[in-house]
């Protein structure tokens, strides 16, 4: 999972170096640390995990490795759409996912 885990790793900078975090203040700071979990949580299972095959992917073991990293990956796009979003001010129609 190579390609995933470069992605992922991208996407990691990408929220640290565009300084997020300090957009957040008091109990919202605990939101970036979440998508920062889920960054590094996501970006372990990836770099773990061996290159899909059909072998692979019909396995149950392999499809549950699947479904943890999605868990981490969509629990960071809700956090940064839905929370980090009003944390900073942002009305009900923004939206970070649609490049606003």
């Amino acid at each position: 999972m190579r390609a995933i885990h470069g992605n992922v790793s991208g996407l990691a900078d990408l929220w640290k170096t565009s300084d997020m975090r300090s957009l957040l203040t008091g109990d919202a700071e605990a939101l970036a640390d979440a998508v920062e979990f889920d960054f590094k949580t996501a970006g372990g299972a990836a770099a773990k995990m061996e290159q899909p095959s059909p072998e692979r992917l019909a396995d149950v073991k392999y499809q549950r490795k699947i479904e943890f990293l999605l868990f981490n990956l969509r629990d960071a796009s809700a956090r940064i759409d839905r929370d980090v979003g009003a944390a900073v001010g942002l009305s009900a129609g923004f939206s970070f996912g649609d490049g606003d």
